[in-house]
């Protein structure tokens, strides 16, 4: 079902501008920015477990990925990719 162009206007004059700052857009924006996770990050810097053990001094990927810090480290690297990034 579509309204026809009267419709519309009856019923913006009727409720006013649908666009309302904060309003439904601002939480459809929201609802709709990627998740940054630390696979987003991953993804889009294009670095593997392999890349992040060797700038954190880890001999390999394997000790990097069952280190007590690994989620330390990570929980950094999604910050500062969010302060570079994103506003």
């Amino acid at each position: 079902m579509s309204l026809s162009k009267k419709d519309l206007e009856e019923l913006k004059n009727k409720y006013g501008d649908w666009k309302l700052k904060g309003g439904m857009n601002a939480k459809l924006e929201k609802a709709l920015e990627p998740v940054i996770d630390i696979k987003y990050v991953k993804k889009s810097l294009k670095i593997k477990d392999a890349d992040i053990a060797s700038m954190f001094g880890y001999k390999d990927a394997n000790v990097y990925r069952n280190s007590e810090r690994k989620s330390h480290i990570e929980n950094g690297i999604i910050e500062l990719y969010k302060l570079i990034k994103h506003d």
